[in-house]
């Protein structure tokens, strides 16, 4: 008898920011993230729409990111998603990536407050480097890359799937949940 192939139906979507929400390429400097709007980043066309889409539609969203904790603030708060986020994780608050400590502490944050178990498989990872890749995979969860940011096919493992952007990510939700 064969396996049957489920596919996973997600609640908790953890985003790395820079290259996946936030137009960073060759702005990694948190002194220059702290001084936005001069120098800093700019958010990805769409991004916002999409990120407001999945809150509203319910799932728990999070940010694991290599921005120290107070350039994290800074760019949420500019960028007005820090009400979309209730969960992050930056570099100075964990080990860097690939380890995957960020991912257990999120998701330890998520289950303390929600008062339940969150299973592996109900967790995605959408990220636009192979150490975002590399994490999920190491944590076991599933991971989707974006062909923004550094984009690089240089993980370990390849991811569950990779799409253009952002802005592709509800659709290709949708298309997962269908055939759940």
């Amino acid at each position: 008898m064969g396996k049957k192939l489920l596919m996973s139906t997600y609640s908790v979507l953890i985003f790395d920011l820079d290259g996946t929400i936030l137009d960073s390429t060759g702005i990694y400097s948190p002194k220059l993230q702290a001084q936005l709007p001069k120098g800093g980043p700019d958010i990805i066309p769409g991004a916002y729409k999409t990120v407001a889409k999945l809150a509203k539609e319910g799932y728990t969203l999070a940010i694991a990111t290599s921005m120290d904790h107070v350039s994290l603030k800074v760019t949420l708060a500019h960028f007005k998603l820090d009400s979309l986020f209730k969960y992050t994780i930056s570099a100075d608050e964990s080990k860097p990536k690939p380890n995957p400590l960020m991912l257990y502490m999120i998701l330890s944050k998520i289950e303390f407050d929600l008062k339940k178990k969150i299973s592996k498989d109900e967790c995605l990872m959408i990220g636009d480097a192979h150490s975002d890749i590399d994490m999920a995979n190491t944590f076991g969860i599933d991971s989707v890359q974006v062909r923004t940011g550094i984009f690089d096919k240089k993980w370990k493992k390849p991811p569950t799937a990779i799409i253009k952007d952002i802005t592709k990510l509800p659709e290709w939700l949708d298309d997962r949940k269908r055939m759940a």
